[in-house]
């Protein structure tokens, strides 16, 4: 029978700051060891000195508001831990490095509330979960990272300070809650593998290369009320080998990109995208039964010009948003295209493309999308040659769309008109 008293012998909380460290560690000098004794603090209560595994349930680490170095990777290896901090405490770089700006007399110049520094130096990843005997002893369940930040101090523009790494699931997972966080100047924020209904909301990822990778076959995350701001060649949310997620609500600036290869089942939705970049969404193939409905893409051309920065930049040929596998729709969104210039248009010359059906693309749905763009350039939806069976309904004018030979497809116009230019539903006068 299970001794539900006994959970009475064990600590629940555990503050860095007050902690007794066996190493006589400072938690502002090295936060990764603290943790980790900490952890093994945990583990020696409640695993070694219990024998009902029903009577594990984790404890919580609250880092107090301060400023943490972080010289030593803390490896999460228990369910049900908690690290709750006191606030994101994200802070721009950007705003600092904008032109014309002087922060010498700013109050603030680096982030702040509960802040884990990475050196800029460093190669380290801050946080990692991960059990190298899952299989055996269980995959991780229930561990939540709330309300604090990871990053560095300063970097350079544009910011993707090689080798570092906030947060690294590095085995399988169950229910994690990744929540209220911040992140800056980071190579990668988060990266995730075979996580299985992951919560990622209400987090700044701010000025990092790259802030969601996921690999491995992760399942049913929800990535919702998030802001992204990746730098320029990196990517917002990468997803490989992924199924049945949801990416709801986020705002993604600067250079808004999410790549999915072979993922299936995944709702994009009510999300505003702006930034200088083409590729905003990029489908490679087989990537089937996805649904993009009801977002806002803005493209500007503000910073396209000066887009030489490594990484993965495509031209406007690329399309917004790139098509490519079966069954999948896009609905109900809005693009609105503006060049200052249209020398910034990449091949010279060309027509910025808005949503691109690859060949490889079988009975796309294309319906009621909105398309605005300036007087100076002209907007165009593509089907390539090879792509079959599309429908596309009242999402461009009959010279806005332009299917290559070979493409099959049914097409009824914003304008009325059908396949042939003829017009089919008049416009009528009240």
């Amino acid at each position: 029978m299970t001794d539900y008293n006994s959970q009475t012998s064990y600590i629940k909380s555990y503050d860095v700051t007050t902690f007794a460290s066996p190493s006589n560690t400072s938690p502002y000098e090295d936060i990764g060891k603290i943790m980790s004794e900490i952890q093994d603090d945990i583990i020696l209560q409640q695993q070694t000195n219990q024998d009902d595994k029903g009577l594990r349930p984790g404890a919580t680490i609250f880092i107090p508001a301060g400023r943490y170095r972080l010289q030593t990777t803390f490896v999460i290896t228990i369910n049900y831990l908690v690290i709750q901090g006191a606030g994101h405490g994200w802070m721009s770089q950007a705003s600092r490095d904008a032109p014309d700006t002087d922060s010498s007399g700013w109050l603030e110049t680096a982030p702040g509330a509960s802040f884990i520094e990475l050196d800029t130096s460093s190669t380290l990843t801050a946080i990692k979960i991960e059990r190298d005997d899952f299989a055996t002893t269980g995959r991780i369940s229930g561990v939540e990272l709330r309300d604090f930040c990871i990053g560095l101090v300063v970097a350079t523009n544009p910011y993707n300070t090689s080798g570092t790494k906030g947060i690294d699931i590095a085995s399988d997972s169950d229910s994690l809650r990744i929540e209220g966080m911040g992140f800056s100047l980071l190579e990668e924020a988060m990266v995730v593998r075979n996580a299985d209904s992951i919560s990622i909301t209400n987090n700044f990822i701010g000025e990092c290369a790259n802030c969601i990778t996921m690999t491995s076959s992760s399942i049913v995350a929800k990535i919702t009320n998030n802001f992204f701001g990746n730098s320029p060649g990196g990517y917002s949310i990468s997803i490989e080998n992924g199924d049945r997620h949801q990416i709801t609500g986020n705002t993604f600036f600067w250079n808004p990109q999410i790549v999915f290869l072979n993922t299936h089942h995944t709702n994009i939705s009510a999300n505003k995208f702006q930034g200088s970049w083409p590729g905003t969404i990029v489908m490679l193939s087989p990537c089937d039964e996805n649904l993009v409905s009801s977002n806002m893409f803005i493209r500007v051309d503000t910073e396209t010009a000066s887009a030489d920065v490594g990484g993965t930049i495509y031209d406007d040929l690329m399309g917004i948003v790139h098509i490519s596998g079966n069954n999948n729709s896009i609905t109900s969104n809005m693009f609105s295209i503006t060049f200052s210039d249209v020398s910034n248009i990449r091949p010279a010359g060309a027509d910025p493309v808005a949503i691109l059906v690859t060949d490889d693309s079988d009975n796309t749905l294309l319906s009621s999308n909105h398309l605005a763009y300036s007087d100076n350039i002209s907007v165009k939806i593509v089907l390539d040659s090879s792509s079959r069976n599309s429908r596309v309904f009242q999402t461009a004018l009959y010279e806005e769309f332009l299917p290559s030979a070979g493409a099959t497809y049914i097409f009824l116009g914003s304008d009325g008109k059908d396949m042939n230019g003829n017009v089919i539903i008049p416009a009528q006068t009240a």
